[in-house]
């Protein structure tokens, strides 16, 4: 019997960057403008099925979407 299942779950954030961009960002075309708004996935497509008594681990560096797929 499955206890937790999710099916392509996605979650997209969308990051209002405010002030001066760098000169990395300018090179890399990012932050062209102050108030420049800037999105990326913190999960995309992602499933998942969890039987009853499981016990499942969560891996990956920070920012990587572990508490968001919590």
């Amino acid at each position: 019997m499955k206890s937790i299942e999710i099916d392509r779950v996605s979650k997209r954030f969308r990051v209002k960057r405010y002030g001066t961009p760098s000169l990395f960002e300018v090179i890399k075309g990012f932050g062209t403008s102050a108030g420049q708004k800037r999105s990326f996935d913190a999960l995309k497509n992602i499933s998942l099925s969890i039987e009853r008594g499981e016990k499942v681990g969560l891996i990956g560096r920070n920012g990587a979407g572990k508490t968001t797929l919590m």
